[in-house]
C-alpha cells in the first residue's frame, strides 16, 4: 500500500503497461488509432487522454460510455471520412468533461443527446462538420467553455434542440453554414461572452426558445447578428453587434423580450421588431454607422427607453407598417442621414422625452400616414424640420416639444387634419417656426414661435383653431395665413417683435378675437385680397401700422384698439364693403384712413383720439362714415380730400360724427362733424 490506495480498491494499470497489451493483442492500423489505446468507434467508460490523433474515421469518433469520465484529447485531432456521423457522441449521460478536442470531418463534431445533463466541454475545437457542437433530446444543465467552432457547414457552429439550463460561455463560432450559435425550442439556456463571426447567423434563438439569457457576446460580420423567431421572454444584455450584411439585433414574432444595453455598429439595421413581436422591452441600446438604426415592423405594445442612435444613414428609429401602443422614451437620435423618428402606417403609439439632434437632410421627428399618436416632450434640433405630420398624419398630439435650427420648418404638418399642437416651442429656424399645408380642423394652442423668418403659417388651411400662442421677434411674421386658409378661429394669440404680428392673405371666411399685436416693425393686422373675415377685440400697439385692409371686402373689423402705431392704426386701401365698428385708434399718426379708391365701406361709432389726424379719407368713392367720434387729435378730426355729391361735396357720406378738441380744426372740409 506504498502507493497510497485503499484496501480493497482495484489498483489501475498504469498507462504505458496498458498501451503495450493493446499492442501486444491487437494488429490495428496506427491511421485509426490513439496510443492510449482508442480507436474509431471505441466507446469510453474511463478517464482518457489521448496521445495521438484519431482517424480518418469512416464512422463514428468516441462514445463516451459512462458517465463521470473525463476525455483530454491533449490537443489531439478526431477525424472523418465521409463527412457522416459523430466525432464524439454523448447520449444519456452526466458528468461528463470533454477537453482539448480537435473534431473535423463529421455530420456532428460533438453530440449531446438523450437526457444527458451537467457535462463539461472546454477548449474544444470543431472545424470542417455539419454541426459543431449539438445538444438535443432534452439535455440540460450542460455547460460549454473556450470551445470554438469555425466552418462547420452547412449548418451550425453551436446547436441547441428541445434542451434547456444549459451554459456557453467564452465560446468562438466562426465561419459556419447557418448559425453560430442556434437555439430550437430550448428555454432557460445562458449564453455568454461568446463571439461569433462571419456566420450567417450570430446568434439565433427560435421555435418557442424562452427564458435564454444572451449577455456579453458579440457577432461581427454575420448576415445577422442576433436574431429571435417565435420565441418569448429572452434577455439579450450588452450584446454587440458589428458589421453585419442585414441586422444587428432581430426580433420577429416574438415578445416580452428584453434587449438591454446592447451596442449595434456598421450593420444594414441596427436592431429590429419585426413581424408581431410584441410586449418587449428595448432599452439602453446604442446603435451607430448603420444604415438603419432602430426599426420596428407590423409590431405593438413594445417600449423603446433611454436608447441611442447616431450617425445612421438614414434613420435612427422607425415604427412603420401598422405598428401600435409602442412607446419611446427617453431616446436619442443624432446625426442621422435623414430623420430622427419616422412614423410610417402605425398608430396610436407614443413618443416621449426623446432627443433628435443635427438630422440633416429630413426631420427629427417624422409621421406619415400615422395617426392618433401622442408625441410629448420631445426635442429636435439642427435638422432641416424638427416635426413633420403629413400624407394625413390625423388626430395626433403633439404637445411641450421643441424644435430649434431647423434648416427649413420647426413643425410642418400637411394634407393631415384633427392634429392637436399644444405647448410646443419652434425656435429659430430658417423658413417657418409652425407650417400648416392643406391641412384642416388643426387646434394650435399655448404654442410659442421665436426667432424664425415665420411664427406660425397657415397655407390652404382650413376650420382651424389658433388659440393663445405667441410668435415673437420672427423676422417675416408672427402669424401668416395664405392661399385660401378660410374658416380658421384665430384668438388670444400674442405677436410681438416680429416684422409684421398678423398677416392674412387670399383667405375668407376667418375670425381673429382678442389678438395682441405689440411692437412689430411692420404691421400690427393686415388683411389682403380676403373677405368674410369677423376681426374683434384685437389690439395692435407700437407696431408700424395697427389694422390694414387691402384689396379685401365684407369684413367686420368691431371693437378692436389701437394705439401708440406709428402709422396708421386703421386703414382701408382699394377695399369694399368693408364695416369698421365700435374700434378705438389713440395716439397713432392717423387714427383711420379710407384711401385708394375703397368704395362703400361702413365706418360707425368708431372712436378716434389724441392722434394726429382722426379720420384720413382720400381717394374714396361712397363710404358712410357715421356716428364715430373724433376728439383731441393734434391736427384735423375728419379729413376727406375727395370730391363729389357727398356731404360737404366729397364723395363719401357723413352723419352724426363728432368732433372736438382738435388742434387745428374739427373737419376739413368743414361740416364734416359736429363740434
Amino acid at each position: 500500500m506504498g502507493l497510497g490506495m485503499r484496501r480493497g480498491a482495484a489498483p489501475k494499470v498504469p498507462s504505458l503497461i496498458f498501451i503495450a497489451l493493446i499492442a501486444i493483442g491487437t494488429t490495428l492500423a496506427p491511421a485509426i488509432q490513439g496510443i492510449d489505446g482508442s480507436t474509431c468507434g471505441s466507446t469510453i467508460v474511463s478517464d482518457t487522454v489521448l496521445s495521438a490523433d484519431i482517424g480518418p474515421c469512416p464512422r463514428n469518433g468516441l462514445i463516451i460510455g459512462a458517465d463521470g469520465v473525463r476525455v483530454n484529447c491533449a490537443g489531439h485531432a478526431i477525424s472523418g471520412s465521409s463527412g457522416k456521423y459523430v466525432g464524439i457522441n454523448v447520449a444519456n449521460r452526466t458528468n461528463v468533461t470533454v477537453e482539448n478536442c480537435v473534431v473535423t470531418g463529421f455530420s456532428y463534431g460533438f453530440l449531446v443527446k438523450q437526457n444527458s445533463h451537467n457535462n463539461t466541454f472546454v477548449a474544444n475545437t470543431a472545424r470542417g462538420n455539419g454541426y459543431g457542437f449539438a445538444l438535443s433530446g432534452a439535455s440540460y444543465g450542460n455547460r460549454l467553455r473556450w470551445n470554438i467552432a469555425n466552418e462547420n457547414t452547412p449548418y451550425d457552429g453551436f446547436y441547441m434542440r428541445n434542451s434547456s439550463g444549459n451554459l456557453l460561455q467564452n465560446n468562438t463560432a466562426n465561419n459556419n453554414g447557418r448559425a453560430g450559435y442556434i437555439l430550437f425550442s430550448s428555454s432557460r439556456n445562458i449564453l455568454s461572452i461568446n463571439t461569433a463571426l462571419d456566420n450567417t447567423f450570430g446568434t439565433y434563438l427560435s421555435d418557442s426558445s424562452s427564458h435564454n439569457n444572451v449577455t456579453r457576446n458579440a457577432a461581427n460580420g454575420n448576415r445577422y447578428g442576433f436574431a429571435i423567431r417565435n420565441s418569448s421572454d429572452s434577455n439579450l444584455i450588452q450584446d454587440s453587434a458589428s458589421e453585419n450584411n442585414t441586422f444587428g439585433f432581430i426580433v420577429s414574432g416574438s415578445s416580452r423580450n428584453i434587449l438591454s444595453i446592447n451596442t449595434a455598429l456598421e450593420n444594414t439595421v441596427g436592431i429590429a421588431l419585426l413581424d408581431s413581436s410584441s410586449y418587449n422591452n428595448v432599452t439602453g441600446n446604442a446603435a451607430g454607422g448603420n444604415r438603419y438604426g432602430f426599426t420596428i415592423h407590423n409590431s405593438s405594445d413594445s417600449n423603446l427607453v433611454q436608447d441611442s442612435m447616431s450617425e445612421n444613414d438614414t434613420f435612427g428609429f422607425a415604427i412603420t407598417s401598422s405598428s401600435a401602443n409602442n412607446t419611446l422614451a427617453r431616446n436619442s437620435a443624432n446625426a442621422e442621414g435623414w430623420t430622427g423618428f419616422l412614423l410610417r402606417d402605425s398608430d396610436n403609439n407614443t413618443l416621449e422625452g426623446n432627443v433628435a439632434n443635427n438630422n440633416t437632410h429630413e426631420a427629427g421627428f417624422h409621421l406619415v400616414r400615422s395617426s392618433s399618436n401622442i408625441i410629448v416632450g420631445n426635442s429636435a434640433s439642427g435638422g432641416a424640420y424638427g416635426f413633420v405630420l403629413e400624407n394625413s398624419s390625423d388626430r395626433n398630439r403633439l404637445e411641450d416639444n421643441s424644435a430649434t435650427q431647423s434648416s427649413v420648418h420647426g413643425f410642418h404638418i400637411g394634407d393631415s387634419s384633427a392634429d392637436t399642437i399644444v405647448g410646443n416651442i419652434a425656435a429659430e429656424s430658417a423658413l417657418g417656426g409652425f407650417v400648416f399645408n392643406d391641412s384642416s380642423s388643426i387646434f394650435l394652442s399655448e404654442n410659442s414661435a421665436e426667432a424664425n423668418f415665420f411664427g406660425f403659417v397657415l397655407n390652404g388651411t382650413s376650420g382651424t383653431v389658433l388659440s393663445n400662442n405667441s410668435a415673437f421677434g420672427n423676422t417675416a411674421a408672427g402669424f401668416f395665413l395664405f392661399r385660401q386658409s378660410n374658416y380658421n378661429n384665430v384668438s388670444s394669440n400674442r405677436a410681438t417683435a416680429n416684422g409684421n404680428g398678423f398677416i392674412l392673405d387670399s383667405a375668407k371666411g376667418n375670425g381673429l378675437w382678442a389678438n395682441a399685436a405689440n411692437l412689430n416693425s411692420g404691421y400690427g393686422f393686415y388683411l389682403y385680397n380676403s373677405s368674410g373675415f369677423t376681426v374683434a377685440r384685437n389690439l395692435a400697439s407700437q407696431d408700424l401700422y395697427g389694422f390694414a385692409l387691402r384689396s379685401s371686402s365684407a369684413n367686420l373689423l368691431a371693437n378692436n384698439t389701437a394705439v401708440g402705431n406709428y402709422g396708421d392704426g386703421f386703414g382701408l386701401g382699394n377695399s369694399t364693403r368693408n364695416t369698421l365698428s365700435g374700434n378705438n385708434a389713440t395716439h397713432d399718426w392717423r387714427g383711420y384712413v379710407v384711401s385708394e379708391d375703397s368704395r362703400e365701406n361702413l365706418l360707425e361709432r368708431n372712436i378716434a383720439e389724441m392722434n394726429k389726424y382722426g379720420f384720413y379719407v382720400n381717394a374714396a368713392i361712397g363710404n358712410i362714415i357715421n356716428a364715430n367720434t373724433s376728439n383731441d387729435n393734434t391736427s384735423v378730426g375728419f379729413v376727406d380730400t375727395s370730391t363729389g355729391n357727398g356731404t360737404m361735396d366729397t364723395a363719401n357720406s357723413y352723419s352724426g360724427d363728432v368732433c372736438n378738441g382738435n388742434g387745428t380744426a374739427g373737419s376739413d372740409p368743414t361740416g364734416l362733424c359736429v363740434e
